[in-house]
């Protein structure tokens, strides 16, 4: 089974990852555990199931990385609602928010 097909089951078929992303994820070094702690974090931020669905590069990035860069918006006076809907500034590096 791919990675892919077990973070659907974890989203909902609701929830469908495009097929750019799919094979994104399938060819991520990070582990399906790791995904899913990213997409947990994720979710506890704010950004909705279809939210990160659109933005699945995100699973690809270690949680320390969200939560990093996440700060990093707060310090800066985002407030959740617009980090959520700036969701690919998560995943960028620090040094160019």
């Amino acid at each position: 089974m791919t990675k892919t097909s077990e973070l659907e089951k974890r989203l909902g078929e609701e929830n469908p990852i495009a097929k750019f992303n799919r094979d994104w994820i399938n060819n991520s070094s990070n582990s399906e555990e790791e995904m899913w702690q990213t997409y947990c974090l994720l979710r506890f931020h704010g950004l909705s199931k279809d939210k990160i669905a659109s933005r699945a590069e995100l699973l690809g990035r270690d949680p320390e990385t969200i939560e990093r860069n996440y700060k990093a918006l707060s310090k800066l006076g985002l407030k959740d609602d617009k980090i959520a809907s700036r969701a690919e500034l998560l995943g960028m590096n620090p040094e160019t928010i």
